[in-house]
């Protein structure tokens, strides 16, 4: 691995280290490529300090398989002290009741839709409850342009009113980081990047192939992520589809 490969593993170890000292934030692990690097650069510091760290993971229906799966391997792996949450809705309750002039991959209907599933918003809440004060992410800067405008004007670790604190330590990460990081460590990684590769020719660095909710917003939408999802899963989106017919077009 390269040099500029252990700047970066280093500084992230080091934002964490530095964090941890002060405030107690719980582990995001959606069980993505991401979330597992960041699982890996946690339980470095772990080791070196003696610290202990929570994480969790929130599992819904509308995840690809073998995502919780993954979370799980991951955390056993590295020691990390894993809660499996679910939404408090049962989610394909919540897919009928969103009204049918809406839509679930825009505006209102998917503002409804990601207040009751997104692992991010559920995992604040949570870390509220429990007396967290916040949370630390996989998010990185080369994903959109919104993760690079958060990066540049706050940071790797910021506090948001109602949330907390939220801390990014892979944030000038790119995806060749993270799946380095998850191979020399030998953490699992999500069956659905080999699967996209190996059926759809589908570059496991690339935003296609990202592990996310199956249904989500025009933004994800826009790279095809969801057009992978629909090929890959075909059972899985139609039972969706037959609840949410509008995300037909954004799989084709």
């Amino acid at each position: 691995m390269s040099r500029e490969f252990h700047r970066k593993l280093k500084l992230a170890v080091d934002i964490v280290d530095g964090v941890s000292a002060e405030h107690d934030l719980l582990v995001c692990v959606s069980g993505g490529k991401d979330s597992v690097a960041l699982a890996g650069v946690v339980s470095i510091v772990a080791d070196r300090t003696g610290r202990d760290f929570d994480a969790a993971h929130m599992s819904t229906p509308l995840n690809p398989p073998g995502t919780e799966e993954t979370a799980i391997e991951t955390c056993s792996k590295t020691g990390l002290s894993l809660d499996v949450r679910e939404p408090e809705k049962d989610v394909w309750e919540l897919l009928r009741e969103i009204p049918s002039e809406l839509s679930v991959l825009d505006g209102k209907g998917s503002e409804m839709l990601g207040l009751a599933i997104a692992s991010g918003n559920m995992l604040h809440a949570y870390g509220k409850e429990r007396g967290i004060e916040g949370v630390y992410t996989g998010m990185r800067a080369e994903e959109s342009k919104g993760r690079r405008l958060n990066e540049r004007f706050r940071g790797s670790f910021y506090h948001v009113e109602h949330r907390g604190w939220t801390c990014n330590p892979l944030r000038g990460w790119t995806a060749a980081d993270v799946f380095a990081t998850a191979i020399s460590l030998e953490l699992p990684i999500h069956p659905h990047y080999r699967l996209a590769l190996e059926k759809l020719g589908v570059d496991p660095e690339s935003q296609r192939s990202r592990v996310d909710c199956i249904v989500t917003n025009e933004n994800v939408t826009s790279l095809g992520a969801m057009a992978v999802a629909r090929h890959l899963y075909p059972k899985l989106w139609r039972q969706i589809a037959e609840i949410r017919p509008e995300i037909e077009s954004a799989g084709r």
